[in-house]
C-alpha cells in the first residue's frame, strides 16, 4: 500500500482525537527538520505564522536581568557642562610710556543647567589663571618694571530665566568673583555681578530687551549700566543678539557646527597681596575682545559623554586698558595698544 492511500485510510476511518493527535506529530517532525537547517530566529517565525504570536515569549530587546532593569538610569532634566580653555593676547606696546606686555591664560569652568534656554536653572564655577610679561615696562609703577605677574580668579554664578508669558520673559544673573595675586582675603578680593533683564517678543523672528547691569569694584561705587538690546533670527540658520553680555552674530553650518563672530567687554578687578610694588593695591584691566571662531562636535569621550563641543577663535583685543590703584587712587596704569587674541575651548556634556 502506497503511503498516500495509508493517509487517506487514517484520515476517512481513524476518530477525529487521532486525527489530531497525528497531524501535531507531522508538524512536530517538520518543524524538528526546519531546526536543523535552519536557525532559531526561523523557527520563531515558523512558530508565529502558524500558530499567532506567543504571549509569554518576552522582547528581544528587553534586559533578562532583573538586575539590570533596577540599574537603568531615570531620565533627568539636569546637564553638566565640563569646560578647559586656553587663551593668548599677544605681546602689545604701551601707549604712553615704554615697554609692551602679553597676556595668557587657562581656563577650567563646570555648570550644572536644567530646563529649557527661557525656563531654566543654571549654577557655574569658573577657575581662570592669567600670566602676564612685560618687557621694559617701567612707567606704570615706580621702581618696577614688571608689576604684576600671575593672577587667579574664582568666578561663582547662578542664574534663573522666567517665562511670564506667551510674548514676555525674564532673566537673573548673579556672579560672585574672587580675583587676587597668591595670597588674599576672601573681605578684600570679593566683588560681584548682577544682570537682570526683560525681553519682549515681537513675533517669531525678533525681540527687544532690556539688561540693567550692576558691578561692584574693589575701590569704587558700584557702576549701573542699561544696556538695550535684541534678538533678531534673520533665518533659519543665522542669528543676530546684542545684549549685557555683549554681540554675538552666529551661523549655523553643516553637521551641527556653527561659526560666529562675537564682541564682548572686559572689565576684571585683581586684589593684589603684600609683597609686590603695589602692596594691598588692586589692577585692573579693562577692554573689548572681538573674535571669530567655529564650534563643532570634536567626537571626544564617544559614549562616555553626551556630547562633545570644541570652539577655536581668533581675534583681537582692543581699546584695553591698565590701571593699578592704593587706597581709591590711581597709582598707575597705560593704555595697550591693539593685539592678536585666539585660543580654543573644549566642553564635555554629561
Amino acid at each position: 500500500m502506497r503511503p498516500d492511500q495509508e493517509l487517506r485510510i487514517i484520515a476517512t476511518g481513524a476518530p477525529p482525537s487521532l486525527v489530531r493527535a497525528f497531524t501535531a506529530c507531522v508538524f512536530a517532525a517538520c518543524v524538528a527538520g526546519a531546526a536543523r537547517s535552519q536557525d532559531g530566529g526561523d523557527l520563531d517565525r515558523a512558530y508565529d505564522a502558524l500558530l499567532g504570536p506567543r504571549t509569554d515569549a518576552a522582547p528581544t530587546d528587553a534586559p533578562t536581568d532583573p538586575l539590570d532593569v533596577a540599574l537603568e538610569p531615570e531620565p533627568s532634566d539636569w546637564h553638566f557642562d565640563l569646560a578647559i580653555g586656553f587663551q593668548q593676547i599677544s605681546r602689545a606696546g604701551l601707549d604712553q610710556g615704554p615697554g609692551d606686555v602679553e597676556r595668557r591664560g587657562t581656563i577650567v569652568g563646570l555648570t550644572a543647567h536644567s530646563g529649557a534656554d527661557e525656563d531654566d536653572w543654571r549654577f557655574t564655577y569658573r577657575f581662570e589663571s592669567r600670566t602676564y610679561r612685560f618687557d621694559g615696562a617701567s612707567g606704570l609703577l615706580p621702581g618696577t618694571s614688571e608689576p604684576i605677574e600671575s593672577t587667579y580668579r574664582h568666578r561663582f554664578g547662578t542664574a534663573r530665566g522666567f517665562d511670564l508669558s506667551k510674548r514676555l520673559s525674564a532673566r537673573f544673573d548673579a556672579e560672585v568673583d574672587l580675583g587676587s595675586e597668591v595670597a588674599f582675603e576672601v573681605s578684600d578680593a570679593l566683588t560681584w555681578i548682577a544682570i537682570l533683564g526683560a525681553s519682549w517678543r515681537i513675533d517669531d523672528t525678533f525681540s527687544l530687551s532690556l539688561d540693567v547691569r550692576a558691578q561692584d569694584r574693589l575701590e569704587d561705587d558700584v557702576a549701573f549700566v542699561p544696556v538695550p538690546g535684541f534678538d533678531w533670527r534673520i533665518d533659519d540658520r543665522t542669528r543676530l543678539r546684542v545684549d549685557a553680555t555683549g554681540l554675538e552674530l552666529t551661523r549655523d553650518l553643516e553637521r551641527g557646527a556653527r561659526a560666529y563672530v562675537s564682541t564682548r567687554y572686559q572689565d576684571v578687578e585683581i586684589r593684589l597681596d603684600d609683597t609686590g610694588p603695589n602692596p594691598g593695591g588692586s589692577f585692573a584691566e579693562r577692554g573689548f575682545l572681538t573674535r571669530a571662531g567655529i564650534l563643532f562636535d570634536p567626537g571626544v569621550g564617544g559614549h562616555s559623554v553626551s556630547s562633545s563641543t570644541l570652539d577655536l577663535f581668533v581675534g583681537v583685543a582692543h581699546a584695553r586698558e591698565i590701571e593699578f590703584r592704593a587706597g581709591g587712587v590711581e597709582v598707575g596704569g597705560d593704555d595697550v595698544d591693539p593685539s592678536a587674541y585666539f585660543g580654543l575651548e573644549l566642553t564635555l556634556r554629561f
